[in-house]
């Protein structure tokens, strides 16, 4: 019988590993290496075109990408279902993509990225960005803007009089975005664990009554908490633009040539992510950056590894080709389309994509 039992299981193993390429892997722990080789973790509940060009850049990059959050069920626009309860994506980020990076190996290099609004160049394979990131002779560092989003108003004093009495003198980069951060993944999950910690319960805020506490409300207002209030482990700004650009209000100073290559006047020569944070991506001086972008042409190299990691919210990793989720990538002439601000993103047909994928999923889960 228990003979009977182990050929079902191989069996419907086997039939879902050749049905369209999908492949399985299960662990519980260090999903990462123990080494300082780069993994790249987007937080995404969905598929777009503009999520499937960042994946296009990061793989013609050799990167490892791992995606958390994609099993999450919306429940309406910017709300999902997160432990029985309904809660806004922006205050759930920090605490999935947590989970997901303290189970690494403590050694791993972990970069973080907005997974709708944000490009690699074409000079960001591991290596280079693991060493750009070491030049800051720190264990973390956030990507840096120019604005401060949300407003002083809405958080502790000390956020601003950190801020105020802090700001570069040589650096128009002083403001703190969450939308980018690199770091090790023991000093990552402990930064992460702190931001998820200040969205439900903010011990660090110093508030003398909770109800005249300004507490923050979403992920980028929890890691300005975070960030100045000093806690350990410290983190640094990416005030030089070395490895993000936070391209908001109107893309004013970005350049990316044709080859790749992403400049930012008055700050680098060579930055490894672009970020159209905020309404940037809508105005009119950042479009384009999409349908002519360096990678929209190109056609998969031969023998590239397309293969990206799911991880659901078990914590456990599902190995897929990338053309599960776009299937659109790696087309010659298809035209990539710019992000709208209003109307529908996401196709019906991206959306049974990813029904199809959770259900698998969830048929290869029971296996175990």
């Amino acid at each position: 019988m228990l003979i009977f039992t182990l050929l079902q299981v191989l069996l419907l193993a086997l039939f879902l590993f050749y049905s369209k390429g999908f492949i399985l892997e299960q662990k519980k722990k260090e999903v990462g290496q123990c080494n300082e080789e780069l993994i790249t973790v987007l937080f995404a509940t969905e598929s777009n075109p503009q999520f499937c060009a960042l994946l296009k850049t990061a793989l013609l990059n050799k990167q490892n990408v791992h995606i958390v959050g994609w099993d999450l069920l919306h429940s309406r626009k910017g709300v999902v279902k997160f432990k029985g309860r309904e809660r806004s994506i922006v205050q759930v980020t920090p605490a999935i993509v947590a989970a997901h990076v303290c189970s690494m190996c403590e050694k791993a290099i972990v970069l973080g990225a907005d997974a709708f609004d944000t490009l690699f160049s074409a000079y960001s394979k591991p290596p280079d960005i693991v060493s750009s990131f070491s030049k800051f002779n720190a264990n973390f560092v956030w990507s840096a803007e120019r604005h401060m989003w949300p407003k002083f108003s809405t958080l502790p004093p000390f956020v601003k009089n950190f801020y105020h009495k802090t700001e570069f003198r040589h650096s128009p980069y002083k403001y703190l975005n969450y939308g980018g951060w690199v770091g090790r993944a023991k000093e990552s999950c402990e930064i992460l664990r702190h931001c998820s910690r200040q969205l439900t319960s903010c011990n660090f805020c110093n508030c003398p009554s909770l109800k005249r506490c300004k507490t923050p409300q979403q992920d980028q207002g929890a890691a300005h908490v975070v960030f100045t209030a000093q806690k350990r482990p410290v983190s640094l700004l990416d005030k030089k633009q070395v490895i993000f650009h936070p391209a908001f209000p109107r893309c004013r100073n970005l350049k990316v040539s044709e080859d790749g290559r992403v400049q930012i006047q008055g700050a680098s020569t060579s930055t490894h992510m672009y970020h159209f944070n905020g309404n940037s991506k809508y105005k009119s001086g950042c479009s384009n950056h999409y349908k002519n972008g360096w990678f929209a042409n190109l056609e998969k190299p031969a023998g590239l590894n397309d293969f990206i990691t799911l991880v659901d919210s078990d914590n456990i990793v599902f190995l897929i080709p990338v053309g599960e989720i776009c299937p659109y990538i790696w087309q010659k002439n298809f035209t990539w389309l710019e992000p709208r601000k209003h109307g529908e993103e996401t196709t019906p047909e991206v959306r049974d994509l990813k029904v199809n994928i959770q259900k698998r999923v969830h048929d290869l889960k029971k296996t175990y």
